[in-house]
């Protein structure tokens, strides 16, 4: 290596010093726009669960509200309601969590 670099010029040294720094930089770079697009998707996915989990808990709410009013005679039996409430909010639940497992990995290097 020490007789490549003294068959070398400075300026041929400093230039492939320059370009490897630039390289390294590019990469630097390239990295860090790929950390921002994986966190502005993170968000957008993590808004999107969150929003789904509000409307299907406030769909189940007004399916409650509506039984106990007996609004336009709608009626269901409470083995029935009890039901669809613990298996809605069941489904709700487990998909939030695999969603959010898969978006936020424990073990990512991102």
């Amino acid at each position: 290596m020490n007789s490549e670099r003294s068959s070398l010029s400075e300026e041929e040294v400093f230039k492939i010093e320059y370009d490897s720094k630039i390289a390294l930089l590019r990469r630097e770079n390239l990295r860090n726009d790929e950390l921002e697009s994986v966190i502005a998707l993170r968000k957008l996915y993590a808004n999107r669960i969150m929003y789904f989990a509000i409307g299907w808990s406030i769909a189940t709410f007004i399916l409650i509200i509506l039984n106990g009013q007996n609004y336009i005679h709608f009626n269901l039996n409470s083995s029935v309601l009890n039901t669809v409430i613990t298996i809605s909010l069941g489904n709700v639940f487990a998909l939030v969590v695999v969603v959010a497992k898969g978006i936020f990995p424990i073990n990512s290097k991102t």
